[in-house]
């Protein structure tokens, strides 16, 4: 709160106010600063005793008065803000439930409000100069979405800025900390079913516009879990557009099973099949790597990714890496639960 110094009516007169200090409180109350101060400032290295009458006398006039802290001061003194940068390349930061990566926010805005941190929202601005970071106005950060190799990044990391990617991320040459899901055992989990249902060989839609280190690691888990059952997978390479040659319905026909490699893919897919008549669930069976964060294919086989969860396990990560800028960083991640539905239900 801020007290008016200056009074008047007239026209522009101005009018200059004054912030309510520990000193101000300290009059009011008829107490001294340091007692003030011990109570306001709730340091835990603070030594001086203060009566709970006195406390409360304290509190009470300084709600009068409407005082609060001095943020930038404490966080001076502390050298800690109790800031976390929650940073994106998205033009749009993610703070609907209709995007993509709504679900990480959730969990890092959840855990954060948890042990008492504000957020400082960033997302791509291409006006600000790549070379500075507002990172740097907080603790540390996390990165969500889309990962670019930005140098700004880059050079926090290099300078051990506390920052946790969410989703692997690697620079070479640099130590990076990140935690993900565990597609792994999940994807181990999905061929399991997919073989009981008979499946020997199926065919896998790569998704050629998303090759980042999350597209990596599901094609070479997925390679790895066929090996170990001895099936044999056919790959297309496939962009945005899904746009597929002849002879895929012929492979399809035969192998009778598709494993998709994003949920974009399902709609244009599933077109297809319309369109030749094949029933995605009887005719073949279809499956997708990947949590329906879109809410509209329920009807397929797929996992939950648990983002909320994944969020939250990022800023945990973080704060334990603030405590200790030397902790040893380790892989962690999230098991997604797998979804059975019918699109591999089979006659």
């Amino acid at each position: 709160m801020w007290i008016r110094l200056s009074g008047g009516n007239k026209i522009n007169e101005k009018t200059v106010y004054k912030k309510i200090t520990l000193k101000d409180v300290a009059q009011k109350a008829g107490v001294s600063y340091a007692s003030v101060s011990a109570v306001l400032n709730n340091s835990p290295e603070n030594r001086i005793r203060v009566s709970e009458k006195t406390k409360q006398k304290i509190l009470q006039v300084a709600d009068n008065l409407g005082y609060f802290p001095d943020i930038m001061a404490r966080s001076l003194k502390s050298g800690k803000k109790s800031l976390i940068a929650v940073f994106t390349y998205e033009k749009k930061f993610p703070i609907e439930g209709n995007n993509e990566f709504y679900g990480f926010f959730v969990g890092v805005e959840k855990a954060s409000e948890k042990i008492g941190y504000d957020l400082l929202i960033i997302n791509r601005r291409p006006t600000i100069d790549d070379k500075f970071s507002r990172v740097l106005f907080a603790d540390g950060a996390i990165v969500i979405g889309i990962h670019k190799d930005a140098e700004s990044i880059k050079t926090l990391v290099r300078q051990h800025f506390p920052i946790v990617f969410i989703g692997r991320r690697e620079f070479e040459g640099i130590k990076t900390n990140w935690i993900t899901f565990d597609y792994e055992t999940v994807i181990c989990e999905l061929l399991e079913h997919m073989y009981k249902k008979y499946v020997r060989s199926f065919i896998y839609l790569e998704d050629i516009d998303s090759l980042g280190e999350a597209s990596q690691d599901k094609k070479r888990f997925l390679l790895i879990a066929a090996a170990k059952k001895d099936m044999h997978i056919k790959i297309y390479k496939v962009n945005s557009s899904c746009i597929l040659k002849k002879d895929f319905i012929t492979d399809i026909k035969n192998k009778k099973a598709v494993i998709l490699s994003r949920i974009k893919q399902i709609e244009d897919f599933e077109i297809l099949c319309k369109q030749e008549g094949i029933i995605i669930g009887q005719d073949i069976l279809a499956a997708v790597l990947e949590d329906d964060w879109t809410g509209r294919f329920s009807h397929w086989t797929r996992w939950s990714n648990k983002r909320a969860e994944l969020g939250e396990s990022a800023v945990n990560l973080l704060i334990k890496h603030l405590d200790d800028c030397n902790i040893e960083s380790k892989e962690t991640a999230v098991k997604p639960e797998l979804i059975i539905s019918r699109t591999t239900q089979g006659k």
